[in-house]
């Protein structure tokens, strides 16, 4: 793998002191819009396996997985609603919380988000406390940082780190910190900054933007508005990948403030949403038509697909996965879906090594693997 990859999805570049590289090799994926509309899930996955998470106390149940990071036998979810990250078995036991809110040393006000480094800590963004905090993977405190820019979402990459703003700091800071990327150093002083903010676009970026692969040397990034994939190394930016969407795609050099809801109201322009990445293998998420389809790239193969059937097990609607590393796919579930589906109060499914167990409507999120083929 490239060391530090970072992608975004991108059709022009701004930013404080360097500049894109053309790359000659850049790879067009062209986006068909006709055709068929669903593919079989066994066309890219093997089979299944679903992790139920235990309830991690007798009053407390999770109440949305917003964030999932994986660390061998290890699942880490924040639950922003209960402001707790918590610690699983990947046989779904759980183990432990990590931190605590507060004001003492080694507390937080809100986690914002958080990620793993190639040390196997944790990095919390206390967005609200201006602060990052490091926990081992025991969840034993190590030390906390002032951050001067208000970011929402974090990536570790080696030792340094990658903080998304959105742009918002250009609302309520100096003028210089109006860009949506910062890359600092291990004790949070900026380095350099990317992508200024714009407002005629950049007030519709939404989504996780950061995904990072299992070594710490690849890091993904989308931008809902745009349709370039770029790459970022310790060499600079070069682009990519290009997603050709033809006609459908988003005029973004004619926005301005005064006419922007009107181009995203428009349904008839895709943007892209997500992208996930591991090896040989790139999932796309993408909306067009007010329906969000996927773009599943191996190799040279391009699968595209508004509805993924899944025929393996017939159990859920899987699309685009929350978390991709090595040949494993990990998509986050609601229980209730599979009980709706099913229209039963309780839903046996298979875990690890073949154990069957059930889930009802109260039962926590479930996480199913996928095993990418």
């Amino acid at each position: 793998m490239i060391s530090f990859i970072l992608i975004f999805c991108l059709c022009f570049f701004a930013s404080c002191n360097s500049k894109p590289v053309h790359n000659n090799e850049v790879k067009t994926i062209n986006v068909s819009f006709n055709g068929n509309e669903s593919v079989n899930l066994s066309e890219f996955v093997d089979s299944l396996q679903y992790i139920v998470l235990e309830d991690y106390d007798e009053s407390s149940m999770i109440q949305e997985i917003t964030k999932l990071e994986i660390a061998d036998s290890l699942l880490f979810i924040l639950d922003k609603e209960m402001k707790k990250i918590l610690c699983f078995h990947e046989n779904g036991a759980f183990l432990r919380t990590i931190g605590n809110v507060g004001g003492a040393p080694g507390e937080y006000i809100a986690i914002d988000d958080f990620c793993l480094n190639e040390k196997g800590e944790l990095i919390v963004l206390d967005r609200s406390g201006k602060k990052i905090l490091i926990y081992d993977h025991n969840g034993h405190y190590r030390t906390s940082y002032k951050i001067d820019m208000t970011g929402t979402q974090i990536a570790a990459i080696g030792d340094k780190y990658l903080f998304y703003t959105r742009g918002i700091d250009y609302h309520t800071m100096k003028k210089e910190y109006g860009y949506n990327l910062f890359l600092t150093d291990s004790t949070c002083q900026v380095e350099e900054m990317y992508f200024a903010y714009n407002e005629a676009t950049d007030d519709f970026l939404f989504g996780k933007v950061f995904d990072v692969d299992v070594d710490f040397k690849e890091v993904l990034f989308n931008y809902a508005v745009y349709d370039t994939i770029y790459q970022f190394d310790t060499k600079g930016i070069v682009d990519k990948f290009f997603i050709n969407f033809g006609d459908k795609r988003l005029p973004v050099e004619n926005m301005t403030t005064d006419n922007n809801n009107t181009y995203f109201a428009a349904s008839k322009y895709a943007t892209i949403i997500g992208v996930r990445s591991a090896g040989e293998y790139c999932f796309i998420n993408y909306t067009y038509k007010n329906r969000v389809r996927l773009l599943f790239v191996k190799d040279d193969k391009v699968t595209n697909a508004q509805f993924v059937e899944n025929d393996i097990d017939n159990t859920l609607y899987l699309l685009m996965p929350d978390k991709v590393i090595g040949d494993h796919a990990y998509y986050i579930r609601e229980s209730s879906d599979m009980t709706n589906y099913y229209n039963q109060d309780t839903v046996w499914v298979n875990t690890k090594n073949g154990i069957k167990k059930y889930i009802t409507t109260e039962s926590n999120p479930v996480i199913v693997k996928a095993f990418l083929k």
